[in-house]
């Protein structure tokens, strides 16, 4: 049986020599190649005539986090937090995002995943929580940036009975990391929630329509340990066989 292609979008990054690089942390390559899939890294500098064909030839998409998205493609509130802005990764994954859903191709969003899915489908987002969300919860944990504090648990969710992505994971709720500054706002047509933070914050979004569009807004690249996300991606990676 041969491994499904899994695309997985990266970062731009240009150093302080002037060295462009395409990055993306082990972790994600790691979790796919762990979950029976091989891993395609998809540059942000990729032509948009270049993605159909893309589409064509990928059996599943894998949005990472990253840096935030331009708040002019969903009517967004500036904030002096906002960050890491790559036009060329916003039209890459938003795009990418379209195409796979209307050929109804397995997508996965993770942080800035799930973000990207929304606001590519007509959703908004909160450009800062800590100023626009009434939390006690650190989101964006501040710990020293290591390992150990990306696998490290920050707060619980709770997930919708009966959805797809509790079902997935054989619970109902889930500890999770939490590394993140926005978040989904006004969900895009078509989604259902599926998860919540104790805070109220929106953590996992899915589409019913769609036989695999789901997003998570922690990092489940970190937490393979659990059983739960060895699940999760297993279930992202098996929908990408079939």
């Amino acid at each position: 049986m041969k491994k499904p292609l899994i695309g997985i979008s990266t970062s731009y990054y240009s150093s302080a020599n002037g060295m462009n690089t395409v990055r993306l942390n082990q972790a994600y390559v790691d979790a796919i190649s762990m979950a029976g899939g091989i891993p395609v890294l998809i540059p942000s500098s990729i032509t948009p005539e270049d993605l159909s064909e893309l589409t064509e030839r990928l059996d599943g998409l894998l949005l990472s986090g990253g840096g935030d998205i331009s708040i002019g493609l969903f009517d967004g509130e500036d904030h002096p937090s906002i960050s890491g802005v790559d036009p060329n990764r916003d039209t890459a994954e938003l795009n990418l995002v379209r195409l796979f859903k209307e050929t109804d191709k397995p997508i996965f969003g993770i942080c800035r995943g799930v973000q990207a899915i929304n606001v590519a489908l007509g959703g908004s987002l909160n450009t800062n929580i800590p100023t626009q969300v009434d939390t006690t919860i650190n989101h964006s944990n501040d710990a020293p940036e290591g390992v150990a504090t990306r696998r490290s648990i920050v707060h619980s969710v709770d997930l919708q009975p009966g959805s797809k992505l509790s079902e997935i994971v054989g619970t109902t709720k889930l500890e999770v990391n939490s590394f993140h500054h926005q978040g989904v706002r006004k969900i895009a047509a078509g989604a259902v929630i599926t998860g919540h933070a104790p805070d109220g914050t929106i953590e996992s979004l899915e589409f019913p329509d769609h036989p695999f569009c789901i997003g998570v807004q922690w990092h489940p690249e970190w937490l393979t340990y659990q059983a739960e996300t060895q699940q999760l991606f297993k279930a992202f990676v098996d929908s990408a066989r079939k």
